[in-house]
This record gives C-alpha cells, structure tokens and sequence, in this order.
C-alpha cells in the first residue's frame, strides 16, 4: 500500500472507533489499550506483513462481520481497533494471500506470543462462522469507502473452492 492508501484506511478505522462508544460488556479478548496511534500502527503492519492490498480491504469487511454477528459483546472502538483490525488481516493474509507463516510476525507486532494470535485467530473466525468468502460486488463496495481506485478485484474464490452437500439423512459430507 502507499501512503495514501494507509491514510484513507487510517480514516476508515478511525471513523469506525469513533461512531461506537466502548462498553462494559466487551469481550475482554479484543480489548486492548494500544500505546501507539493508529496511522503509525498501520504503517508499521504494511512495512512489516506485506500482504496484497485486497487483504485490507477483506480485512474491513471482516471486521464489519464479527461486529455485525457479536453485536453485544464485541464493537469497533478506540482500545478495540488495533487488535480487530490486526486479526482480521491476519485471518485475510492467510486465506487470500495464502501465507500461513506469517502468525509470527503478527505476534511481534503486537508484542504477543504466537499461540495468543492463533487463539484471537481462531475465536475471530468462529465469531464469523468462517465466512470468509465475499463476491465482486461487496469487494468494490470497500474499495469504493477506502477511495481505492487501482486496486484489482482477487479472482473468485468460489472458483477455488469446492462446494460441499450435506444430505439431512447422513452425517456424511460429500464434494461436487
């Protein structure tokens, strides 16, 4: 990302934590009061993680989702950004980009062990019941809030995935 992409999606997460008062009732896991503000965080994540620019996008929509699905204990606020936000482009790198070895940067990020990131990993994705899929037309909407004009739409994940049936008489699951 180049600078002004990290401010436009700086802006975004900052207009995100500032429509949302914090509550009492927060899941005490995505709290976490951040030392260092948030443009200088996320120009430190870009420095240092290098993932495609469609991984910050998803890393939005991500976001978006766990507050949508945890509206009571889980909201986008100033000690809960940095932390969301660094989950969910964890969870976005790994699936998008395909980079499973990069839990441990992410913990040196945020000065955490690797098994605490892989632990707030895996509770963000059963919070978004692994909905990690997204279609064209949801991608450009955040593209389009970012003011990301260049950035090329990922190619269908669906393509990639095969479609899994379950029939209501077995427990089995068979692909197509």
């Amino acid at each position: 990302m180049n600078d002004s992409q990290v401010k436009s999606l700086v802006n975004v997460l900052l207009n995100s934590a500032k429509s949302k008062k914090s509550t009492k009732n927060q899941n005490s896991l995505y709290t976490f009061h951040y030392p260092e503000p948030l443009l200088r965080f996320i120009s430190r994540v870009n420095e240092t993680i290098r993932c495609s620019p469609c991984c910050y996008v998803a890393a939005l929509m991500y976001m978006d989702r766990i507050t949508e699905l945890n509206q009571q204990t889980i909201q986008i606020d100033f000690s809960s950004v940095h932390l969301l936000f660094i989950t969910s482009l964890l969870v976005a790198n790994q699936f998008i980009d395909d980079k499973p070895e990069r839990s441990l940067q992410y913990a040196s990020l945020l000065n955490m062990s690797v098994v605490s990131v892989e632990m707030l990993k895996t509770d963000f994705l059963f919070r978004i019941h692994f909905h990690l899929l997204f279609s064209d037309k949801e991608f450009e909407a955040y593209t389009d809030r970012l003011n990301w004009n260049q950035i090329e739409i990922p190619p269908k994940v669906t393509d990639l995935v095969p479609r899994v049936t379950r029939s209501f008489d077995s427990t089995k699951s068979s692909l197509q």
